[in-house]
């Protein structure tokens, strides 16, 4: 069994070094307003320890299409 670990801004600072996980997931969304600045951090250093990592986003009630729109240009910076 894998061990997938979910992280967000309420993690922000957590070395994941010291953590025993197989993978990551990583918010990086919510809304069409808001971008989860402790992504780039987990990003990097799931990088940096060979770990796959997935990324996610958290729909609202705003147009999906705005939603879409807004992770993948989150997404693509």
């Amino acid at each position: 069994m894998l061990t997938v670990i979910d992280l967000s801004n309420h993690q922000k600072g957590l070395n994941l070094a010291s953590l025993h996980a197989d993978a990551f997931m990583f918010k990086l969304t919510e809304g069409n307003y808001f971008e989860d600045t402790a992504a780039s951090d987990f990003i990097k250093q799931a990088k940096a320890l060979k770990q796959p990592f997935g990324l996610y986003h958290f729909l609202d009630n705003s147009p999906v299409n705005e939603q879409v729109n807004f992770f993948l240009s989150y997404a693509n910076s």
